[in-house]
């Protein structure tokens, strides 16, 4: 007969608890693994074979319905120019330059007449009207550009005519003055440049001219022969002129112009004969046109035509 064990009985909860988590921790324990059979293990699987080498690749046929292409060299394109310079008009090249030109022929009156009478009461031939002529004054000036815009342009006209004729006659000499007269021509004018292009320059151009002539005449008495008569006459001019100066900048001459231009002026014109204690005067106004009707006439007529060098 088995002895039986006795344990008090406040210890009998705490010998559960113990037996319990004991088969617990059994039960979570693996089993050890069973060492291999080498009956029943099966071996490893054996290699692969070895591939066989490929065969030779056939050289490519080439298909006569799609033959090869060909390559053709293609020359590169030529590079593109540079674009021209921009141009500089002729007008420009001019500025501050100093422009000499025929300005033309200015027709200044002057009065006709001739002493008559005696030293004592001296007269004119005629005595109550003046006949009148005109003496031609051919001018020179000179254009001057400030800048693109503006211009001064003098000018000026000279005449003078005059001389003797000698006669003799055995030991007699005989010397007669001849008739001289002297003319004077003053232009000013100031161009303004309204536009202008490769090779024209439109002009509008006010003026002022004034021109002076006079002349003395002796009597053709020998004895008691009259005081010389005094022969006047002047012009003044205001008006204003527009037209175009063509360079030759074409020809590579920017320097060289023709200048063109039609005008409109109001003149005024005063000429008077005076001998002694008599005198005849006579005073016009006119308001004209330049113009010319014949192809010479561009070289006369003041202000038509003007042939221009600028140095």
């Amino acid at each position: 007969m088995e002895a039986m064990l006795r344990v008090p009985c406040f210890m009998a909860p705490a010998i559960v608890l113990a037996c319990t988590l004991s088969s617990f921790a059994v039960a979570q324990t693996p089993a050890a693994a069973a060492p291999p059979n080498p009956e029943t293990t099966p071996s490893q699987p054996p290699a692969p074979p070895t591939p066989a080498p490929p065969p030779p690749v056939a050289a490519a046929t080439p298909n006569p319905t799609h033959p090869a292409p060909v390559f053709v060299a293609v020359p590169m394109p030529a590079p593109t120019p540079p674009p021209p310079p921009a141009y500089v008009p002729d007008h420009e090249t001019v500025v501050r330059k100093l422009g000499l030109s025929w300005l033309g022929v200015s027709d200044i009156p002057l009065a006709v007449a001739v002493p008559t009478g005696s030293s004592d009461s001296p007269g004119l031939d005629p005595n109550d009207k003046i006949v009148t002529r005109t003496v031609a004054a051919p001018a020179l000036g000179v254009r001057f550009w400030l800048n693109r815009r503006v211009a001064i342009e003098p000018g000026l006209g000279v005449h003078y005519s005059g001389g003797k004729t000698s006669s003799e006659l055995g030991a007699v000499t005989s010397d007669v003055d001849k008739r001289s007269t002297t003319a004077l021509f003053v232009h000013m004018g100031m161009p303004f440049a309204l536009g202008w292009s490769k090779h024209i320059t439109l002009l509008a151009i006010p003026e002022v001219n004034f021109g002076t002539a006079f002349s003395n005449v002796k009597s053709p008495a020998l004895t008691n022969a009259p005081p010389e008569a005094e022969l006047r006459g002047w012009r003044l001019d205001v008006g204003a002129r527009a037209g175009a100066e063509i360079h030759f900048g074409f020809l590579g001459m920017p320097e060289l112009s023709l200048e063109g231009s039609v005008g409109l002026l109001m003149s005024h014109q005063r000429v008077s004969a005076s001998v002694g204690n008599q005198s005849v005067t006579d005073t016009s106004t006119l308001l004209t046109t330049s113009s010319f009707n014949n192809p010479w006439d561009i070289f006369r007529g003041f202000g038509t035509v003007a042939a221009r060098y600028y140095f």
